[in-house]
C-alpha cells in the first residue's frame, strides 16, 4: 500500500522540479534527511523494543508478542523502504544497479517486503485490539490465544500480507530504457493499466485500512466504555488488587490507542490523497499535487520510526532504562571483580607494584547508580 513508483509521471509540458523525478537541491537534501531520520530511528527505537522483550521475561503476553512482531516488520521496512527512497532521491527514481536474476529478484522483493510489513502492522494492532476486547469486555470467557494459537496468528499476519501483495511478483520487473535499467510497475501486458491500478489499490485500502480503522474504533469504543463503567463502581467496591488491575490495563490500553491514532494519523492523508489521485485527478494531476504527495509519502514511511511504546508503556520505559543501567553497571562490575582477583593473589603471597584500588564503592557512585535499582517491571 506504498504507492511508490504505480503513478506515472505529469504527462503535461509542465515541468516538476520540486517532485522525486527532477528534485532541487533543497528538496533532496530534506527528504534524504527526513528517510536518514526515519531509517537511524526504526533502527534504533525497534532494536531497543526487541532488546527488552528478550531481557524482561515477564513481557510475554498475547500484547507483547505482537509488539515484538510489528517491531520486525518496522525493521524490515526499515532496511528495504528507506535506502531505496534515498538512492531514488539522490540518483534517478526506479533505477536499478543490479541486472539479470538477482536484480529482478531484489526489484520484487524490496517492493514485497516493504509493503507486507505495512500490512503485518495493522494486523497485528488488530489482534492486539481483540485480546483487549476479550480481557476486558468478555474477562470471564476463556482466553483461546494460547501459545500455539499465538504462533500461528504471528504466522498468518504475514502470509496474509504477503497474499495481498503477491501480484508484486508480476507488477515489478526490471525494464532496460536506453542505457539504464530500471525497476518498474507495469500490469502489462496482462491487464489495462489504469484500470488495475485504481482496483488494486480499492481493495488494499479497503481489506488493510479502512476495515481494519473501522474495527479498531469499534472495538477500543467499547472498551473504554467498560472501563468507565468499572470506574464509576469501583470508587463504591474497591481493592488494592481491584485497582491494580484497572491501572495496568489502563497503562497497555493508552499505550496501543496511542499506536493506532499515530498510524491513523500517518497513513489517513495517504489513503486520502491516493483517493483523489486515482478518481478524481484521474492518474494525472498537477506538479504542485505531485510535490505534496511526496511529503504525504514521508509522513506514511515515519510510522515505522515513530515508537508510542517507549513514551507511553511503564514497562517497556522501565525496560529500557534497566537495559541502559546493565550497560553502565557492567564495567563496573568488572572492574570490581579484576580488583577482587589482584586481593586474592595478594594473599597467596604475588607481589605487585601497583596500588590496590577501594574495592567498595563510594557513596557518590552508590548515588550514580541508585536509580537503576528501580526499574522491575
Amino acid at each position: 500500500m506504498d504507492g511508490n513508483g504505480s503513478t506515472p509521471q505529469n504527462s503535461s509540458n509542465e515541468i516538476c522540479y520540486s517532485d522525486s523525478f527532477n528534485l532541487d537541491a533543497n528538496a533532496k537534501v530534506g527528504q534524504t534527511f527526513a528517510y536518514v531520520a526515519i531509517l537511524v530511528l526504526s533502527l534504533v527505537g525497534n532494536s531497543l523494543i526487541a532488546a527488552v522483550f528478550y531481557k524482561e521475561k515477564n513481557l510475554r503476553t498475547t500484547v507483547d508478542y505482537f509488539i515484538l512482531n510489528m517491531a520486525c516488520s518496522d525493521v524490515l521496512f526499515a532496511l528495504t523502504g528507506a535506502p531505496r527512497r534515498i538512492t531514488e532521491i539522490l540518483y534517478s527514481p526506479y533505477e536499478w544497479y543490479v541486472d539479470g536474476f538477482l536484480g529482478e529478484a531484489l526489484c520484487r522483493v524490496t517492493y514485497i517486503i516493504q509493503d507486507i510489513s505495512t500490512a503485518v502492522f495493522i494486523e497485528s494492532l488488530v489482534v492486539i485490539a481483540v485480546d483487549r476486547f476479550r480481557s476486558i469486555v468478555l474477562p470471564l470467557k476463556p482466553n483461546f490465544v494460547t501459545p500455539s494459537v499465538r504462533r500461528i496468528l504471528i504466522f498468518l499476519t504475514w502470509i496474509v500480507g504477503f497474499g495481498f501483495h503477491a501480484p508484486y511478483i508480476y507488477t515489478w520487473r526490471l525494464s532496460v530504457q536506453g542505457n539504464k535499467t530500471l525497476c518498474i510497475y507495469s500490469w502489462a501486458p496482462l491487464y489495462e493499466m489504469d484500470n488495475v491500478i485504481k482496483e488494486y489499490f480499492i481493495v488494499l485500502s479497503f481489506f488493510l485500512f479502512i476495515l481494519p480503522m473501522i474495527t479498531l474504533t469499534i472495538l477500543y469504543s467499547i472498551i473504554i466504555v467498560r472501563l468507565r463503567e468499572r470506574k464509576v463502581k469501583g470508587i463504591r467496591f474497591s481493592t488494592n488488587r481491584q485497582n491494580s488491575w484497572n491501572r495496568q490495563t489502563r497503562n497497555v490500553l493508552r499505550t496501543v490507542i496511542a499506536v493506532v491514532v499515530v498510524f491513523a494519523i500517518s497513513w489517513l492523508p495517504f489513503n486520502v490523497f491516493v483517493y483523489l489521485f486515482l478518481l478524481y485527478w484521474d492518474l494525472n494531476p498537477s506538479c504542485t499535487v505531485k510535490t505534496v504527495y511526496m511529503y504525504i509519502v514521508i509522513l506514511a514511511h515515519a510510522n515505522n520510526a515513530i515508537n508510542p511504546y517507549v513514551i507511553f508503556s511503564t514497562n517497556y520505559r522501565q525496560g529500557v532504562k534497566a537495559l541502559f543501567c546493565s550497560l553502565k553497571i557492567r564495567p563496573r562490575v568488572m572492574e570490581a571483580n579484576s580488583t577482587s582477583v589482584i586481593i586474592d593473589l595478594n594473599k597467596k603471597g604475588f607481589k605487585s607494584s601497583h596500588r590496590l584500588q577501594r574495592t567498595t564503592p563510594s557513596s557518590d557512585k552508590i548515588e550514580e547508580f541508585a536509580e537503576c535499582f528501580d526499574t522491575r517491571l
